[in-house]
């Protein structure tokens, strides 16, 4: 049985280059063959299968040939790399279609290329091993023949546990909002030693009917009503935002009170009845005095001029609320704040919930005049998600921003308690950056972009060289964006990435040392936790989807080294040796064969067209002196064609110079099947596609009915889901050989 040489690349997706007939000999130092031509007929086979699973149901009689079915091409393909550089996320897995297609991609790393049918697919970006935490989940078009890098950016982590909100100007550490206004909750401050009851009011989160609200506590020390407003009364909508107002309620403090919405406010008529249900919704409670002493809520009937609100220090007493309509209460952001006697220096938040985390600050008045920065006179330490309860905020210390010029409280005051998130202003969250790749780097120069993917440190300028010496090679990259490609003369340099200014000239947060060499395209990514301190740099070479191998298969010829464009490429080639592939561009090279060793001996140089597509060099024919054949290399496309799981699809390279003109067939149940017809010297037929399995080849001189003189029978082994590529080799007839390398 024959052994498999060769290893994976990518596959081959590009259409075909022009090929000779099968049986023709070769007209150039190259010959490119993908269709066999059926001797009888004169008709091209094209990619021919094997139908119903079986080598009986394929027969058409002894010696007969098979029946011209298409092979299954594939379609046109993108290439697609993965790359990691989100500093706080773990080792990733990449889902496409639902599919595995990149496991356990780590920071910093980025995977090789693979291919993709172009068109839209399903991105998703899991932990690794763990498809539950999914961090990604969208769409992505990648265009045919083209290659992409989806980057993992950002930070799944976007705090730092430190309150910024009023020293970055109001662009970090923003207030949880609840439908479109911050979560805040005013109680009234006295400063002394004992207690007085005051008029208050508490009003928190709750899950209802849509049909009343409970409000947990009034204190009236007049008597009279609390009313619930929606949020309309914070655009001044004093009258028209009263949706509810409860009974009459005694002196004192009140607990539990019920009020009904959308009925029983004089001077309303209503338009609906309830709130809407799945909703979730903020509303305002707010005390209002029994002016006239009729018990009866006369405020909006009367236009404002009876029934007033409670009032404290020139504001009405207000507490807000978010209401859920229907389901069961879940955890959202609130604050609870009652009022109290303080010594001045500290006040006590009764209880803050904040799902992700964050502060809760404290505010004055003059947050309701539009104030939001110059209001805050305290904040917290970092709350944890969750609720805590019993917060000590320290009043004119602590906040940075500002500098206060009094130490303590001291008037009686109304103060208002505001959560705050703990996030950067900057969209720094994780998001996948996709970028397309340049696959056609100049002949003469190298091709170098930046991608800036370091979280919260700006913009940033990239220069080489001191002084007067210093070039720009890229101005004012911003974080989660690519450059443009710029060309530089191949060669050393050290790149220095600074804090972009006008003049290119901002502190250096990092210098790396680069090679680059002419002809290739390379991506160098910035990346780090987001500090200055943590900047680091990742250069890839872009763009290399096509995919080339050597196959050394002339009989007499020695070990040969090949270049690729004058670089060394793969070195001590043997003669029966099959090599891996390796990543390339998909443009023209320069290919030189050389004996190993001696590169001044050259004996192939010449320019290959190379597409996105996997290759095979095949180095043919012999070099000795008299010989009966050049030396040729002969340039393959592989896999053509997509086999299924219980398929494998195998093409025949002639590569024996000594043997005339052939037939493979293989014989299984009395019956002959013809593989391949009329495959002369320094050709290849198209794929064939066979049920998986083993097979015994019969070698034959070709006939114009296939039933020469079997030369040899070789013993073959193949894969369902794979493509070969069967090499006939050996100087004559007496050591005529088969060499299997698997296409992939």
């Amino acid at each position: 049985m024959v052994g498999l040489a060769g290893a994976a690349g990518a596959t081959a997706t590009s259409p075909t280059p022009a090929a000779t007939d099968a049986g023709a000999s070769a007209t150039g130092p190259i010959a490119q063959q993908n269709n066999t031509t059926n001797a009888s007929n004169g008709s091209s086979m094209g990619d021919s299968s094997i139908e119903n699973g079986s080598m009986e149901n394929a027969s058409m009689g002894n010696a007969s040939q098979m029946d011209n079915g298409s092979g299954m091409a594939q379609g046109q393909m993108a290439y697609v790399r993965i790359g990691h550089f989100s500093a706080d996320a773990p080792a990733v897995d990449v889902l496409v279609d639902g599919e595995t297609a990149f496991s356990g991609v780590e920071y910093g790393d980025v995977t090789d290329y693979e291919a993709l049918p172009a068109g839209e697919h399903l991105v998703t970006i899991t932990a690794a091993d763990d498809e539950d935490t999914v961090v990604f989940n969208n769409t992505v078009t990648v265009n045919a023949n083209q290659a992409y890098t989806i980057d993992a950016t950002g930070l799944l982590d976007t705090g730092d546990e430190e309150y910024e909100f009023v020293s970055s100007n109001g662009s970090d550490d923003a207030p949880y909002t609840a439908d479109g206004g911050a979560v805040v909750e005013a109680a009234q401050v006295s400063v002394g030693d004992d207690e007085d009851e005051n008029a208050s009011v508490e009003f928190n989160n709750v899950t209802t009917d849509g049909e009343t609200v409970t409000v947990d506590s009034v204190t009236a020390p007049e008597g009279g009503f609390v009313a619930i407003h929606n949020l309309s009364l914070q655009d001044g909508n004093t009258l028209g935002s009263v949706i509810g107002v409860s009974e009459y309620v005694e002196p004192g403090t009140t607990e539990d009170v019920e009020v009904s919405l959308f009925e029983g406010v004089d001077g309303t008529e209503f338009t609906q009845s309830e709130l809407r249900n799945n909703t979730s919704i903020p509303l305002i409670a707010m005390p209002h005095l029994d002016t006239d002493g009729d018990e009866e809520y006369d405020f909006v009937q009367n236009n404002g001029s009876s029934d007033g609100p409670y009032t404290a220090n020139g504001g009405a007493l207000v507490d807000q609320a978010v209401v859920a309509v229907g389901g069961e209460e879940s955890e959202t952001v609130s604050v609870d704040f009652d009022d109290q006697t303080t010594g001045g220096e500290s006040v006590t938040v009764d209880s803050v919930t904040v799902p992700e985390g964050g502060f809760v600050a404290v505010h004055n008045a003059s947050l309701n005049q539009g104030d939001a920065l110059g209001s805050v006179v305290g904040v917290s330490g970092y709350l944890e998600p969750g609720t805590t309860e019993n917060v000590e905020v320290s009043l004119f210390e602590g906040v940075n921003g500002t500098e206060f010029n009094q130490s303590d409280l001291e008037n009686d005051s109304t103060l208002i308690a505001m959560p705050h998130q703990d996030v950067s202003g900057e969209d720094i969250g994780f998001a996948p950056l996709v970028l397309q790749d340049q696959t056609q780097p100049p002949a003469n120069n190298a091709s170098v972009r930046l991608v800036h993917t370091v979280p919260g440190i700006g913009a940033v300028d990239v220069t080489v060289g001191e002084g007067n010496n210093t070039t720009v090679l890229f101005d004012n990259a911003t974080f989660r964006s690519a450059t443009q490609y710029v060309q530089v003369p191949g060669g050393e340099y050290t790149l220095d990435v600074r804090a972009a200014t006008a003049n290119n000239s901002g502190e250096v947060v990092g210098s790396f040392d680069v090679e680059v060499e002419n002809g290739t395209s390379y991506t160098a990514t910035a990346y780090g936790d987001g500090s200055a301190e943590d900047v680091n740099l990742n250069t890839e070479v872009d763009g290399e989807i096509a995919n080339l191998r050597v196959a050394h298969v002339s009989p007499d010829a020695p070990a040969v080294d090949v270049y690729l464009d004058n670089e060394t490429f793969i070195t001590s080639v043997s003669q029966g040796t099959i090599t891996d592939y390796e990543d390339v561009t998909p443009t023209e090279h320069q290919v030189t064969i050389t004996e190993a060793d001696n590169r001044s001996a050259v004996v192939f140089n010449q320019t290959v067209p190379v597409q996105a597509s996997d290759y095979t060099i095949a180095a043919t024919g012999q070099v000795s002196a008299g010989a009966m054949t050049q030396f040729t290399p002969l340039v393959i496309q592989d896999n053509g064609t997509t086999p299924d799981e219980n398929t494998s699809a195998v093409q025949l390279a002639h590569a024996a110079p000594g043997v005339n003109t052939i037939d493979v067939t293989v014989e299984q149940n009395n019956s002959t099947t013809v593989l391949y017809d009329n495959v002369s010297f320094s050709n290849v037929s198209s794929y064939v596609q066979v049920p998986a399995g083993d097979y015994d080849l019969q070698i034959r001189a070709a006939t114009g009915s296939n039933d020469g003189e079997i030369i040899e029978t070789v013993g073959v082994d193949v894969a369902g889901g794979e493509a070969y590529t069967v090499f006939a080799t050996g100087e004559t007839v007496d050591d005529l050989e088969l060499v299997v390398a698997e296409d992939d």
